[in-house]
């Protein structure tokens, strides 16, 4: 989101089935960016393979989470959602899409860990 040059991020979790063991993984937060990390997210995203995106789509369960990054406004948007980022990630083919995840969680003070 950009208004009036200032940059926010929107981070939303939804626990899956709204089950109590995956509570804790709930998210709904919203933060200011610097233009710098703006520009940094909107390199790392708009460098993401969309070849890697769908070789990385092999897998599903229900032991994991889905993850689903959208980037863009109303008109503009990229929109991504894969199954369980850290699973096979190299074979897969998801680092980029790992780590522009993980730089995202990082600038808002997420903990990773705790959403896997």
């Amino acid at each position: 989101m950009n208004i009036d040059d200032k940059y926010g991020l929107l981070v939303k979790v939804d626990p899956m089935n709204n089950d109590p063991k995956w509570s804790k993984t709930k998210i709904d937060t919203a933060y200011s960016l610097t233009q710098e990390e703006f520009n940094r997210i909107k390199e790392m995203v708009t460098s993401i393979s969309t070849t890697d995106m769908i070789n990385g789509m092999i897998g599903w369960g229900h032991d994991g989470t889905t993850w689903r990054l959208s980037f863009g406004d109303f008109q503009n948007r990229v929109s991504y959602q894969m199954w369980t980022i850290d699973y096979k990630t190299k074979e897969r083919g998801l680092k980029q899409y790992l780590e522009t995840c993980e730089y995202i969680m990082a600038l808002g003070r997420l903990n990773f860990k705790k959403l896997k």
